[in-house]
């Protein structure tokens, strides 16, 4: 005989009898759904207590009382969100992990419902479809246990209860925008900039420009840096007995008051 488990601790005094006779028997093997081989213990082999529970996310049935075939999707999951187009799921139950919710919406419509618990009927969800009440939307899983809890612009991680932020922007809560981002949606500096004015507050404006063939990079002391990290000294300099490039004047130069080489003028 078969018997399918849902999510609970199972303990050698438990009822109903069935469920004790079956898990206490010599013979007893259990065969783990997809999201529940990591998390569960006890599987291998099979002892009571026995602890079942989910990895974070969700686990799908295609019948009601979740029955049928099954498919896992880890969280976080976040779809429907900045153009993105939602999963579409077969779904006639579904199971979510503990401190999970999951926003799901009718097929073929713009509902959305949040869902705090696992449901064993989906068609009892209030969603309008177009389609077979079966098949759903999949907009988010994700986990409430990050504190402080995530802005709106990051997700907390079921893995390390920490928040997970969006490009651009930092902080425990992804309050605050990362270096080189600026304004409230943290924004990318411009091109061509060392340094910006960034920060939530930020105006984006560029403090330090980006010095092209910047002669520190290579060593040069009077010239530019170019491809390979050649050095290409400014017209009157060559490279220095020392070693150094390009800090000598050339024959024919001299080294003014100003540091620059100026050619000798001949009457």
């Amino acid at each position: 005989m078969s018997l399918q488990l849902l999510p609970d601790i199972y303990t050698t005094t438990g009822s109903p009898q069935l469920l004790h006779d079956l898990l206490t028997s010599s013979g007893a093997a259990l065969s783990p759904f997809s999201g529940f081989e990591n998390a569960s213990k006890a599987f291998h082999p099979l002892s009571l207590p026995l602890e079942l529970e989910m990895s974070p996310g969700m686990t799908l049935y295609t019948g009601v009382l979740y029955s049928g075939q099954a498919s896992y999707s880890e969280a976080p999951v976040i779809n429907g969100t900045d153009g993105e187009q939602p999963s579409q799921v077969t779904a006639g139950s579904f199971v979510l992990a503990d401190n999970m919710y999951a926003v799901v919406g009718g097929s073929g419509s713009n509902d959305r419902v949040v869902v705090w618990s696992s449901v064993p009927d989906t068609s009892q969800l209030p969603l309008s479809s177009t389609s077979s009440s079966t098949t759903l939307s999949l907009y988010d899983i994700m986990s409430f246990t990050c504190n402080p809890a995530c802005s709106s612009n990051g997700i907390c991680s079921p893995l390390t209860n920490t928040c997970i932020c969006a490009s651009g922007f930092n902080g425990t809560s992804c309050e605050t925008c990362a270096s080189g981002f600026f304004g409230p949606t943290c924004k990318q500096c411009p091109g061509g900039c060392d340094q910006c004015d960034d920060g939530i507050q930020g105006t984006g404006r560029c403090l330090k420009k980006t010095i092209i063939g910047d002669p520190e990079s290579c060593g040069c002391v009077n010239g530019q840096c170019g491809n390979g990290d050649q050095c290409a000294c400014n017209a009157g300099w060559k490279d220095g007995s020392d070693g150094k490039k390009c800090s000598t004047c050339e024959d024919g130069f001299y080294l003014t008051s100003s540091g620059d080489c100026q050619g000798i003028c001949i009457f």
